[in-house]
């Protein structure tokens, strides 16, 4: 199996949080360390982005700092049984997040998200060298963009 063009997302939308949480024991954790780092750079009136938002981890975490400061998540995701199980604050669109028109950003975070794109398996080294870079350039100063991998990405395409 290929998991890089084998995998899909399509129709797991439901079995979607348990599984996860199932085979990642330290999803928990992970998700609070994320949401203690991004609320550190969310300001009142911030924009933020959540790149393969599933179901709405990421908003779900941060959304009493989203309601305090009044800021906004935009939540991405490419599939669109994911997009209609998005259960978090926000608005959640079907986008594929490499092509994605970004607007400027205070906050962008790709939880457990990049290792899904194409030819990341193959290609780990050139990963910052491609839409990274458009990120990048969107991040006002003092900003942040919060990347989660699992641990050894390459093994996990290499099955």
């Amino acid at each position: 199996m290929n998991r890089v063009s084998d995998w899909t997302f399509h129709g797991f939308a439901k079995e979607f949080d348990g599984h996860v949480r199932e085979q990642l024991p330290w999803y928990e954790l992970a998700s609070a360390a994320m949401g203690l780092i991004a609320r550190q750079y969310i300001p009142k009136g911030g924009k933020v982005y959540d790149l393969g938002a599933s179901t709405g981890n990421v908003g779900r975490v941060l959304a009493p700092t989203l309601e305090a400061r009044c800021a906004r998540l935009t939540a991405l995701d490419e599939c669109p049984d994911m997009v209609e199980a998005y259960n978090a604050p926000g608005r959640a669109l079907r986008a594929d997040i490499t092509r994605f028109d970004y607007k400027p950003f205070d906050v962008a975070v790709a939880f457990l998200a990049l290792m899904f794109l194409m030819h990341v398996g193959s290609n780990i080294s050139n990963l910052g060298s491609q839409w990274i870079y458009l990120l990048e350039g969107l991040l006002d100063l003092g900003a942040a963009a919060v990347l989660v991998f699992e641990k050894n990405v390459k093994a996990f395409f290499g099955k």
